[in-house]
Parts: structure tokens; sequence; C-alpha cells
């Protein structure tokens, strides 16, 4: 566009700037421009028109049939100033080639874009310190590896991207990405200043806005997702895949974090897993917990050895540790109890502060959410519960203190009420046979029978009783009244004599 338009403001200061009388000298017309005293111009000759300079033609207007052409004929050199000529194979405008023969032929003609053969470099600053061997880099935007010199295979696409870049086997994609990055090697960033401030940590993937984006030295660290790990600075072997996943995370290790706002508070806790919404949000410095399902363990902070498996499993634990929930909402009141162990949709949901308590079924509760070793299989809808053999209970001698003679005896069993019944829950509505426990509560407030645990109460006021405690007291009377019978047995012998 722009030669035409000299080509056309030449031929139209031609027009009215030619004053033009003419005269017939051998066949020719002649005229000249008024004040001149050499440009004898212009000379129709044919289908041409030129403008002369005595025997020298400066400027030849042609006829192509349809069209028309201006001839300048060749000058010496290259000329200085706004003019426009022809050495007579190129078309110039001033000292600057116009026609294709002074264009770009290769990259590397370009201002803002170059390649050794081995590398490539396009944009502003691309590159620009690039010694210029065999070094294998790809640079595209503005200042894109710019500072790099020898290091190679590099990929770099974006503005700034791998800027202060001095090591090998980089990938950076997106602004800023690895802007920092001085001797990190075999490192990936794809995002919005991915890796920004990185600079000799090694083996990183981070994928997404501002991923990784405070590392300087973690290695082996995977983050996907914006901003997932972006406080990182020193924490080495992590993986975050997830919006804020392990977003404050600084020195920790060895964790895994999958899903939004996984381990989103961890700083410096270590070999921890995070799967879900949420899961293990809240902890700090807490290691080697599991969390696996919908805010699983999320408001954990320095608890440690845990495993939660279920929506909202171990929710509130914060300092308990040691702990195993599976299922929905299992521990989910658990705050600083330990070992404990729920397995069931909401088992030992109540458990606050209790330790070494065990739960296993639906709603599977113990007495006491505050008390330790507890066990409770099954809920208050079971109906029946059978065992192949005969159960063991502990009794050896090691396990017990302050033993005594059982106090009571036939006494005690001639005031109790046997009875039979119908449980509500039964399906079969079939009679069972026992006690009923507020009978029990009477009759050992009746004999003072203190400190015992065969009758307990849970949180509920529900009671709970030990039948077996029951064989000691059969024995104990068994043993009274056979002492009886033998007395009685004496008596009739001596009065048989």
């Amino acid at each position: 566009m722009r030669y035409n338009t000299f080509l056309f403001t030449g031929l139209l200061l031609l027009s009215v700037s030619i004053y033009a009388q003419e005269s017939e000298t051998d066949g020719k017309k002649s005229n000249k421009i008024e004040g001149t005293e050499k440009v004898d111009s212009p000379q129709a000759v044919g289908d041409k028109v030129r403008i002369k300079d005595g025997t020298t033609t400066l400027i030849e207007i042609n006829n192509e049939g349809s069209a028309g052409s201006i001839l300048l004929p060749s000058v010496g050199g290259l000329l200085s100033g706004s003019k426009l000529y022809s050495n007579g194979v190129n078309l110039f405008w001033g000292s600057s080639q116009l026609n294709g023969g002074g264009g770009a032929t290769k990259i590397n003609d370009l201002s803002d874009a170059k390649s050794d053969g081995s590398s490539l470099f396009l944009g502003s600053g691309a590159g620009a310190n690039d010694n210029g061997t065999s070094n294998l880099n790809t640079a595209i935007g503005i200042n894109a590896l710019n500072l790099n010199l020898t290091a190679g295979s590099n990929t770099a696409i974006g503005n700034s991207s791998l800027y202060n870049n001095r090591s090998s086997f980089n990938t950076a994609i997106g602004y800023n990405s690895m802007f920092n990055n001085t001797t990190g090697t075999v490192n990936v960033a794809s995002g919005f200043e991915a890796l920004f401030s990185n600079t000799i940590g090694n083996h990183n993937t981070a994928n997404g806005n501002k991923t990784l984006y405070n590392n300087v030295s973690g290695n082996f660290n995977t983050a996907v997702g914006s901003v997932a790990l972006t406080a990182n600075t020193t924490g080495y072997s992590n993986i975050a895949n997830g919006f804020r996943a392990l977003y404050t995370n600084t020195t920790g290790f060895r964790n895994t974090a999958i899903g939004v706002d996984a381990l989103y508070s961890n700083s410096e806790g270590y070999s921890n897993i995070g799967i879900g919404y949420k899961a293990l949000y809240s902890n700090l410095s807490g290691g080697v917990n599991t969390a696996i399902g919908y805010q699983s363990l999320t408001t954990n902070t320095t608890g440690i050895n845990n495993s939660a498996t279920g929506m909202n499993s171990l929710y509130s634990n914060k300092t308990g540790s040691g702990n195993a929930a599976h299922g929905y909402r299992a521990l989910v009141r658990n705050t600083s109890g330990s070992d404990n162990t729920a397995i069931g949709h909401r088992a030992l949901s109540e458990n606050t502060t209790g330790w070494n308590n065990i739960g296993i079924g639906e709603n599977a509760q113990v007495p006491d959410p505050t008390l330790n070793s507890q066990v409770r299989i099954g809920n208050t809808s079971i109906s029946y519960a059978g065992i192949q053999v005969g159960w063991s209970v502990t009794s050896d001698k090691v396990w017990k203190e302050q033993i005594r003679t059982l106090p009571f005896g036939i006494d005690m069993l001639m005031q109790l009420k046997p009875v039979d019944y119908i449980r509500k829950n039964s399906e079969s509505k079939t009679r069972e046979m026992g006690f009923v426990a507020q009978d029990i509560e009477e009759l050992l407030t009746g004999i003072n029978y203190e400190s015992q645990g065969f009758l307990t109460k849970d949180d509920k006021g529900h009671f709970n009783l030990r039948y077996n405690d029951f064989i000691a007291l059969l024995t104990k009377g068994m043993q009274e009244q056979q002492e009886l019978i033998e007395d009685l047995q004496d008596q009739i012998n001596e009065l048989k004599k």
C-alpha cells in the first residue's frame, strides 16, 4: 500500500506541475518547465512520456495496454533522504529496499524474531541473550527466555515466561510462568504465573493459575488447579489436584490433596492424604492422616495417624490421634478422643473426648461419649446376635485388683424378680427371660451395693445390665444353700440316731 501511494503521489505532482507548450521538432513534442534551465520535460515519444535532463532520462511513463508503469533509471548507489529510486535490480525509498528482494527472507531477518537453526525466538526480547549455539530452545512471547544464555531444551510460551532462566529442560506456558527460575530443571509450568517464584526447585509440575506460585526450592511437587499449592516454598513430593488444594502449604511434604480446598490450611503437615471437598481442610501440622470423603477430618489441626472414610467422618476432630472412622458421619463429633474405631453409618457419632472406644454398625453408640474403652456392636434396633462358639472373657488375676469374696448370695438371689417378656423391636414376638433393670436398681440400692458395674446407665438415661455377673451371684447362692442343706442333713442324721 505504501509503494502505491508513492507512485500515485509522484504521478499527481507530475501532472499538475508541468506546463506543456507544444513544439514539433523531428517528430517530437518538447515542453519546458517554466523557471528551469536544464530540465526539458516532458517529451512524448510514441506511447512513452519522458522527463529528461539533457540526454539523461530522469523518469519514464510507459503505456502497458490496460495499465501504465513508471520506469526509474538506475542510480549508482544508495541515496539518502525521502527519495524513490531504483538501482536496476531493486526499488528503494531512501536507503530502504521496498520490493521483495529487500524484505525478510527468513525468521532470523525480522526485528522481533530470530532463529539460529536449532532455537526459535518470537517476540520482542525473546531469547535476547541466547548465545546462538545449538541450545534447542523455543521462546514465544515478549521477553520469554530473555536472560537465558547457554541452557538448552527449554520451551517458553508467554510474556516473560522463564525470563530469568539459566537451566535446561524446563517448559513454561503462560504469562510470567517460571519467571524467576534460575537453576531449577525439568519443571513444567502451565498457567498465569505458575511456578513464578521457583528458582532452584526441580521436577515440579504446575498446571493452573498461580499454581506453586511461591515455590522456591521444593522438588517433585505436582499442582493442578487454580492456586493449588500456591504458598509452597520448600515442601516436596506433594500432589495437589483441585482449586486451592494444599493452598497454604509451605514446608509440608509427601501430602496428597485431591478436591476443592483439600488440605487447604496445611502448612507443615506431612504424609497426609485428603480426597474430597475440604478433606483435612484445617490441618496445620498433623501428619499421616487419611481423609476420603466430603469434609472428612475437616477441622483436624494437629491430630496424627487418623483415618476417615466417608462424608463428614471425623469432621470435628482437632487433636485426636489414632482414630479410624469408616462411614457417613462416623465419629463426626470427636474432638480430642484418640484410638477410637467406628465402622458404620454414624458409628460413634456421639463420641467427643472418649478414647479407645469401638462402635460397629449403623449408629452404634457407647454408653458415655466422654468415657473410655467401651465397645458397642449394633444399635437399639438389633433383635438378634449370634456367635458360632462361646465367648472367652479375660479373667487372669493380672488384670484384677481389690479382690474380695462376694458379700452377697442367697439373700440377694431371693430378692431378684425374674420375668419373661417380649422385646419391643422383636420381629418374631418371641418371649425372652431376664430381669427388669429398674428392679435391679432398687435391689442394689436396698442392699447398699456400691461401686458396682453390672448395672449402668448411658448418656440418654437408659439402663444396661451385665448378665454374666449373675454367674458369680448364683454360684455364691448355691454354695450358701448347700451349706444350709448340709447343716440340715446333719440335724436330720442326729434325730435319726
